[in-house]
């Protein structure tokens, strides 16, 4: 699958734009926002992480 193995590319991706992605295995990143976090705040790291994953897929 092209996707295996892929989590580094997707955390140095996040990094680059600014939102925390933390590795929790070699084909799983997570996300962990706070509980609460308000809701602008939110839409910004999402898209900020839609950007991100944009960067790793090549679109």
């Amino acid at each position: 699958d092209q996707w295996q193995g892929k989590a580094k590319e997707f955390l140095a991706a996040g990094i680059e734009e600014g939102v925390m992605v933390l590795i929790v295995g070699p084909n799983v990143i997570r996300l962990a926002p706070s509980l609460i976090i308000p809701e602008p705040d939110l839409d910004e790291a999402l898209t900020r992480f839609e950007a991100a994953v944009k960067r790793v897929v090549g679109q």
